[in-house]
């Protein structure tokens, strides 16, 4: 159903022993990890991308974070999971044949509840120390790139203090905003595909308004 996908593996340029996802989780546990590399193992998801030719990918869906079904096949957006199964659905709906798939956060970032791990939103410091590797990433794609965030995460983390988005706090205002160009590059806001998740599916009016915000951004 799904075509070939190419994961971008770096993990041993991007990450060091002062990742603060590691740290945080570590403080949880009181101490579990002593090394990066294993702690990578268990919860860092690599970038993904549709051809292996990164120069020619010209549209960058970028997410929050991986979940538990991500990390446990190291796919982002896996497409056996809920908010994967909606983004790929889009993708597929909208012909879209070139593109890369990352989040703002590379490792699943937890809590803990009865042993139980509980997916969480990253704080500041992850979502700083994790996109400054993703920015890495963009420059390896295609110059007119459109870039197209999804979720509040994504947006406040890309976009930063900039006028366009410093009065807003909600995402359902920001993606009222108008996708913009800065150094040939598009950027636009979306709503996280859980959104669609919870608001009934591929069949509802919400998913039709969704895939119009789409459009909007890759016009533009």
């Amino acid at each position: 159903m799904y075509k070939n996908y190419f994961l971008i593996k770096n993990t041993r340029d991007i990450c060091t022993e002062n990742c603060p996802v590691k740290t945080y989780f570590n403080d949880l546990k009181k101490i579990k990890f002593t090394k990066i590399e294993d702690f990578l193992k268990e919860f860092y998801v690599p970038y993904e991308t549709s051809i292996e030719d990164n120069s020619k990918i010209n549209i960058l869906f970028i997410g929050e974070a991986p979940g538990e079904k991500e990390t446990l096949n190291k796919r982002p957006f896996y497409p056996k999971s809920n908010s994967g199964n909606i983004l790929r659905t889009v993708i597929r709906d909208m012909g879209i044949d070139q593109y890369a798939i990352a989040n703002i956060v590379s490792c699943r970032p937890v809590y803990i509840i009865n042993n139980k791990y509980r997916n969480r939103t990253p704080v500041f410091n992850e979502c700083q120390y994790c996109s400054c590797y993703l920015r890495n990433f963009i420059f390896s794609l295609n110059e007119k790139l459109t870039i197209i965030l999804l979720g509040k995460t994504a947006v406040f983390t890309v976009f930063g203090d900039r006028d366009c988005i410093k009065h807003y706090s909600s995402i359902s205002s920001l993606i009222k905003i108008a996708p913009f160009k800065h150094n040939n590059r598009v950027y636009g806001a979306n709503f996280h595909p859980r959104y669609i998740v919870n608001g009934g599916g591929v069949k509802s009016k919400r998913y039709k308004d969704y895939l119009k915000r789409m459009e909007e951004i890759i016009n533009a």
